[in-house]
């Protein structure tokens, strides 16, 4: 490469490794600035341009002239590494298996260096952080050690639940989280954590998805009528009731509709209850709109506007 010519050999090579494009294909950026330089009206444009694909490097005050004129944009990041290629491109032999000895001498002689990178011999210090002053008074000691008397430990849990009647927490008598759960849409266990018996007392938790008993012998859950299995999102027997929806398959689960609707007998699908215990109900106004009951809580609302609705804009059932 020191006629600063590719041989047909080498430019074939540095075409099939990506390393430079087939001439015409590549130039449309460096023609761009061509053209920029000629109509530019400092005469050094064109001067600064030819050395700079020359030598890889901007002359003195080239950098001004080609601010001025439009022609390049010195505050990208990648500004460095253009000359630092078109100086390889130009001046540099090209070897398939050199890629160390090129990027040693782009870091030498171009100071290339990307302030994200890792370096061992350089471990990044994490900066101070400038937080505002605890406020007086306040508890705000973390506490050394768990305080709690386990000799006042009792085998109690307390079961917290979702809309669904799902748990999702269990704590114990001391109101320390103890059991945690996240199911997807139809039951089947997502996430599942039991540190009960980390405290010396242990509990295995049966009664999870809408707070009905798991059998652990066939992973059901247990809905009175019949089981129901979660990770096929159906009843293993037919809906007792199945004649009153014929247009539903008698295996189906509260209408496909999990997230608003419940089955607590394995029977028939119902509304989840609402703020007074009792089930959610809605009707359509003479606008078409659908209004909720009085129970119905404030953020299911826009929700469950949207499940009682087809494309079409009608019930789903």
């Amino acid at each position: 490469m020191e006629t600063g010519v590719w041989t047909t050999e080498c430019n074939d090579i540095s075409i099939a490794c990506g390393c430079r494009e087939e001439e015409g294909g590549g130039g449309e950026e460096e023609e761009e600035i061509r053209n920029c330089v000629q109509d530019c009206p400092n005469p050094r444009a064109t001067e600064c341009y030819d050395y700079y694909l020359e030598n890889g490097v901007w002359m003195e005050g080239c950098e001004e002239v080609m601010t001025d004129c439009g022609c390049y944009d010195f505050g990208t990041e990648l500004d460095c590494y253009k000359q630092a290629l078109n100086y390889i491109r130009k001046h540099l032999t090209f070897e398939p298996n050199n890629a160390c000895a090129v990027l040693a001498y782009v870091q030498d002689n171009f100071k290339c260096y990307t302030p994200e990178i890792v370096r061992p011999e350089t471990p990044i210090i994490f900066p101070h952080l400038d937080l505002p002053s605890p406020i007086e008074g306040g508890n705000n000691d973390l506490p050394d050690r768990d305080d709690y008397d386990e000799d006042q430990r009792k085998p109690i849990w307390w079961y917290h639940t979702d809309h669904l009647g799902s748990s999702t927490y269990l704590t114990d008598n001391f109101g320390r989280p103890s059991h945690y759960y996240e199911t997807l849409p139809f039951g089947e266990m997502m996430v599942e954590h039991n540190q009960s018996a980390n405290n010396g007392v242990g509990y295995g938790n049966k009664y999870k998805f809408n707070g009905k008993e798991l059998d652990d012998a066939t992973g059901m859950y247990y809905y009175g009528a019949r089981y129901y299995d979660p990770r096929i999102s159906i009843f293993v027997s037919v809906d007792p009731l199945a004649e009153k929806y014929p247009g539903w398959t008698p295996y189906h689960y509260v209408h496909n509709n999990p997230v608003n609707m419940v089955d607590p007998t394995g029977m028939e699908a119902e509304w989840i209850p609402g703020t007074d215990g009792k089930a959610i109900d809605y009707k359509r106004n003479e606008d078409g709109i659908v209004e909720f009951s009085k129970n119905t809580p404030d953020d299911l609302k826009d929700v469950m506007s949207e499940m009682v609705k087809s494309e079409k804009g009608d019930e789903v059932y």
